[in-house]
């Protein structure tokens, strides 16, 4: 029981940072298309939502991994 309550709380866990990512995305893309920056003749929202979204999506698997418990999967308790 207690390894289906952890495998739940994992499978919450990511998909709470997916949509955490998928929200940075929309905004760091689309919310920034209006902004007339440019770094090294790239526009502002073509960096961060390629290598923006790219850097937090690493960040959030590494605080995912280090959040989560190392559980044994194997059927012998």
């Amino acid at each position: 029981m207690i390894k289906y309550i952890e495998t739940l709380k994992e499978s919450r866990m990511t998909l709470t940072a997916l949509i955490f990512l998928i929200v940075f995305w929309l905004i760091a893309g689309f919310g920034t298309s209006n902004v007339d920056a440019t770094f090294f003749n790239i526009p502002l929202w073509a960096i961060l939502g390629t290598v923006g979204v790219w850097l937090c999506g690493v960040i959030i698997a590494v605080l995912l991994s280090r959040s989560i418990k190392d559980i044994n999967l194997d059927n012998k308790n």
